[in-house]
């Protein structure tokens, strides 16, 4: 019996043919890709909210770093685990060009404290190398 339906399936490979199949896997997360701007948004609204909060009472922590930075790839991991979820296709690219905005804000930001002038201006400039 077994051989017969071995040989059944061999002869009529066509539209029943597994190969042929489309994936199933990812199709669903892939069809409501093009729909997520509004959560990228919200996710760079939250990163860049939470960044500034650190910022505007930014200290250093105890391994010589602003707690900025903590704060700051504390939230990028937990936002590339949300999206994760979600999908792994163009998402996590669209996640990643948020990542990079951010990354550059808080370069700037970092910048800044470099130029402040006074008292602190060497050990700001090791803090802030420190930090990077």
């Amino acid at each position: 019996m077994k051989k017969k339906y071995d040989e059944s399936i061999k002869e009529n490979k066509g539209p029943c043919d597994l190969q042929a199949l489309p994936k199933f896997t990812g199709s669903i997360s892939n069809s409501f890709e093009p729909y997520l701007k509004p959560y990228i948004q919200s996710e760079e609204d939250a990163l860049y909210d939470s960044l500034m909060k650190s910022l505007e009472d930014d200290k250093l922590t105890e391994i010589k770093v602003f707690n900025s930075s903590i704060v700051l790839f504390h939230g990028i991991k937990n936002t590339i685990k949300r999206a994760s979820t979600y999908s792994k296709g163009n998402l996590l690219l669209d996640i990643l060009r948020v990542i990079k905005r951010m990354f550059g804000v808080y370069s700037e930001k970092c910048f800044e404290k470099t130029r402040q002038s006074g008292d602190g201006f060497e050990q700001n400039v090791c803090w802030v190398i420190n930090t990077g």
